[in-house]
């Protein structure tokens, strides 16, 4: 239930550590496992209570650690391009990357509006140095010529 109440209180709350919340529960599983398998050894249980903690349960758990290690790239949608597989356990974090603007068109834009701007403005240096009579342009110098 612990485990529950991290996974989707961190989930809904849009953190990026929601994926890694099993890990310690599973850790603490594997300790217990073993802590399980020495009780009933040394109380001397009759062998089939350790070799089912020790054969079955432990290496389940310990598979089931490196499996959901293994399902970060999923959970995580690290090789997705198009962002459409859905988490299979779990919220979907707040901000997927697909939503996350990099700033890239709206820098290109910007660039080609200021390239706009810039080419306006030196047009119009180049009319006003023209029109200038000290520089010997311009009606009146025209005129007298």
């Amino acid at each position: 239930i612990a485990q529950l109440l991290s996974w989707r209180s961190l989930g809904f709350r849009g953190s990026p550590a929601w994926p890694l919340v099993p890990i310690p529960f599973i850790l603490w599983r594997l300790v217990q496992l073993s802590r399980g398998a020495a009780i009933f050894t040394a109380a001397g249980a009759p062998w089939i209570f350790p070799a089912l903690l020790q054969g079955v349960l432990l290496p389940f758990w310990a598979m089931a650690l490196f499996g959901h290690v293994l399902l970060w790239p999923a959970l995580y949608k690290w090789p997705l391009e198009n962002f459409s597989l859905s988490t299979p356990v779990g919220p979907v974090p707040a901000n997927p990357l697909s939503q996350i603007d990099t700033g890239g068109e709206r820098m290109l834009e910007e660039l080609e509006q200021t390239t706009q701007e810039r080419d306006r403005l030196q047009m119009r240096a180049n009319n006003l140095r023209r029109m200038d009579p000290r520089r010997g342009g311009g009606r009146q110098s025209e005129a007298s010529s």
